[in-house]
């Protein structure tokens, strides 16, 4: 205790900073987020983890665009449904209500894709679409289906 008292306001100053500064690298306070140990390891992780990093990176863009032409081959799907539905309507083929029910969800997800996908071809069933949908109303109305 006698030390304390031969120091100097200077020297108390010091010591209490160098005390808080140790103490820093434990303990967080609350306006100030310094974590030395923690950006060191952060820092340390990485350098030792890079390549992996960058791997990690690749593969999430491989999955990104499989994803995309997964969507896109669906989407040409549902296109070559409606287009072969049209065709048999034009050839007189009667279908039942569960297949125009499913042609529709074809066409209601082929436009979705169309409207999130500018680019995409998307003006070759409009014709069909609208025939399909004229047949389902006049079956609708004269309860004929299949």
């Amino acid at each position: 205790m006698n030390e304390f008292t031969n120091m100097t306001i200077g020297q108390l100053f010091g010591s209490l900073a160098g005390i808080l500064a140790g103490l820093s690298l434990f303990v967080e306070i609350a306006p100030i987020k310094l974590h030395p140990i923690s950006a060191f390891l952060r820092w340390l992780g990485r350098k030792l983890n890079g390549d992996l990093d960058q791997r990690l990176d690749k593969l999430s863009d491989k999955v990104e665009r499989m994803k995309a032409e997964d969507e896109e081959r669906d989407a040409i799907s549902c296109r070559i449904r409606i287009l072969q539905f049209g065709d048999e309507l034009r050839r007189g083929l009667k279908h039942s209500q569960e297949h125009f029910i499913q042609i529709l969800d074809d066409i209601s997800n082929y436009n979705d894709y169309c409207k999130a996908h500018p680019k995409f071809l998307n003006e070759r069933t409009v014709l069909t679409v609208a025939r399909i949908k004229e047949v389902y109303s006049k079956c609708l109305s004269d309860d004929d289906f299949l």
